[in-house]
């Protein structure tokens, strides 16, 4: 839940929709890296807006070490801070895609949450905001061994998923198509369910095409690492039929991503066919024809 208490934020309300009807939106993209750790910068320095309540004084900190973006909330729990892709008027990332979530499109990430405390169920020291096109938007919260969606406009812990999020980095895979949304971790799906309305609260959540990621609350703190995140359209497979390699299975994917194709006789039970890593935004492999009918998908690793 976004419990900021900003000034600004409340003065801009009024300029929110004004800016984004006015806006110059850019068009969707197969993939669009938003943040690069390997870059050697944090996120405000790669598009992204930071911000800390209180906007001075805070205590909560983002840098850059090992190789990862560090956002710290654990000196002060009541201190909020983290980066926004969309904020009027500090502006838009310049590379960010539209949101559409009737055409659908992939937010992925990869985090890793170090540490993670709460006064409540109901709030974590990390969440990840996704607002699309039409207001439609989910929060996830994460905790060190939970990840879990808000309810609504009421912000209770809905739908969770257990995980190990503290050992290591997680690459996660937002999915959002139509009224739904799949979360994957490290390509096996976690959590899943249907998109919210939050934009009854306020703000941000009136804030169309809208990502956040970090410390939202006065009731939880941790001390999270990122090192990339990335946005565009949902992969699409492809089926050709190949004389002389076979079947031919391409989909599109970020550069250097591996993708798992599987068959399946029945759609129920799935066999691995071959993996391939992602070039020039495709991923491509062959497989002899059978004789069988086959389905065919691509999942990403």
């Amino acid at each position: 839940m976004f419990e900021w208490d900003l000034p600004v934020l409340r003065r801009l309300r009024a300029l929110v929709l004004c800016l984004a009807l006015s806006a110059a939106m850019p068009g969707s993209a197969a993939t669009v890296v938003l943040y690069d750790a390997a870059l050697g910068t944090r996120p405000s320095a790669q598009g992204w807006t930071y911000l800390a309540d209180p906007i001075f004084g805070a205590a909560a900190r983002e840098s850059f070490a090992d190789g990862v973006a560090l956002l710290d909330s654990r000196v002060a729990v009541s201190d909020k801070a983290g980066w926004f892709s969309n904020l009027p008027p500090f502006g838009r990332h310049p590379a960010q895609p539209s949101l559409d979530s009737e055409r659908g499109f992939l937010i992925s990430f990869i985090a890793q949450v170090l540490e993670e405390t709460h006064r409540t169920e109901h709030r974590a020291g990390f969440s990840v905001i996704v607002t699309a096109a039409n207001l439609s938007a989910i929060e996830l919260g994460f905790w060190t061994d939970r990840v879990w969606a808000q309810s609504g406009p009421d912000f209770l812990q809905a739908e969770s998923g257990a995980l190990d999020a503290a050992t290591a980095p997680i690459r996660y895979d937002l999915e959002v198509r139509g009224s739904r949304y799949r979360l994957s971790a490290n390509g096996a799906t976690v959590l899943s369910g249907d998109l919210r309305r939050y934009d009854s609260f306020g703000l941000p959540y009136q804030i169309p095409e809208f990502l956040f990621f970090g410390d939202d609350t006065t009731s939880a703190a941790g001390l999270a690492a990122v090192s990339r995140i990335s946005a565009g359209d949902l992969p699409v497979l492809s089926v050709a039929r190949d004389e002389t390699a076979g079947w031919v299975l391409s989909t599109s994917a970020e550069n250097g991503r591996e993708v798992r194709f599987d068959h399946s006789e029945d759609l129920v039970t799935w066999v691995e066919v071959g993996r391939a890593v992602s070039g020039q935004g495709v991923a491509q492999v062959a497989i002899p024809t059978g004789a069988t009918a086959r389905f065919f998908r691509a999942v990403l690793q």
